[in-house]
């Protein structure tokens, strides 16, 4: 395997969680089977667990995506799903309050208090090489979208797409990266599960993945790996942002319009005006009001936004605009 691969000791199960106690004799003739379900979410808000109840009521196993998980991360969340944390206390864990996204974390963590769910990262933990590569990568694609804010700001539209192309490119690159690994850490612990002394006897063994909508091909790239995918819950992805729709694109070479990445990052100026301001992430309705816009009136922004100086006035002509061609009339 890859050098990205290499077991690492706070990823390993020990000997007693994965094959019983020592001297204790475990009956390997009868391994359960193991199946997988997937649960894609923006995790923003509470709201993005909508339907996630009636998957995890039957799951036996949570796996999690949390980037950047320590060994401890994974240990409060097993200690919560026991009950053994303070329910008054949840939303005062580090885990909460250094949270990108805490709404959603302290959310998934109420559901999962006192459930008995065995809990498991298989994302890339914080120790681990790539996430320091992943953490450097970051940066540089803080950069590049404050680089087409800029540009889209002042109404060079060309210069604006250049700069999210780059961004598209560098952000396709680390998220097969981190696909990668995933996927790889999926397979190692569904078959470490069959030995888990706590399943011992069960004929089937349910897992639940919880993961963000943009990492949908996962779960094609499983099932053509052998991996027994039950269901994918929601079904639909009417609802994903227009950059996870980018970037699967690009990641599956598709060709991309450039009237698509200017509404994508017109899309994202509206997220980030609205989680600034009530702290959560766009709505489908809000969402809907960007399919509005045709080529021409994103050329007419450009030239006002062009026009004006003042960065808070730009933003509300991008408001005025989206609302303007809202049929309905728009609470945004």
């Amino acid at each position: 395997m890859p050098s990205i691969y290499l077991k690492d000791k706070h990823i390993e199960r020990t000997k007693e969680e994965t094959h019983g106690a020592i001297g204790e004799t475990v009956d390997l003739q009868k391994e359960p089977r193991v199946t997988l379900s997937f649960f894609l979410s923006r995790h923003n808000n509470e709201e993005d667990l909508e339907g996630f109840e009636s998957a995890f009521k039957d799951a036996d196993v949570l796996m999690i995506e949390v980037l950047n998980w320590m060994p401890n991360t994974e240990d409060i969340y097993n200690r919560i799903s026991m009950g053994n944390v303070d329910k008054n206390d949840l939303s005062a864990l580090d885990i909460v309050r250094q949270s990108t996204n805490p709404a959603f974390q302290y959310a998934l963590i109420k559901k999962l208090y006192g459930s008995k769910k065995t809990v498991i990262f298989p994302d890339v933990p914080g120790n681990h090489e790539l996430a320091q590569r992943i953490n450097v990568s970051n940066t540089q694609l803080r950069e590049a979208i404050n680089r087409y804010r800029t540009s889209l700001l002042s109404g060079k539209l060309d210069e604006a797409v250049a700069y999210y192309r780059e961004w598209l490119d560098l952000s396709s690159q680390i998220q097969q990266l981190r696909e990668d690994f995933i996927r790889y850490r999926i397979r190692s612990e569904l078959k470490a599960l069959k030995r888990y002394p706590k399943f011992r006897g069960k004929d089937e063994i349910k897992v639940l993945q919880i993961i963000g909508a943009g990492h949908s091909s996962l779960v094609d790239i499983l099932k053509k790996d052998g991996v027994a995918v039950a269901t994918i819950l929601p079904e639909s992805n009417d609802d994903e942002p227009l950059e996870v729709t980018i970037l699967r694109k690009r990641i599956n070479e598709e060709e991309i319009q450039d009237e698509l990445c200017t509404r994508a990052m017109i899309e994202n100026i509206l997220q980030s005006i609205v989680w600034s301001v009530e702290g959560r992430g766009i709505s489908h309705s809000e969402r809907s009001l960007l399919d509005n816009l045709t080529l021409g009136d994103i050329n007419d922004l450009a030239l006002k936004l062009a026009a004006e100086s003042d960065v808070r006035r730009k933003i509300g002509i991008i408001f005025e605009l989206i609302v303007e061609k809202d049929p309905a009339g728009s609470d945004v």
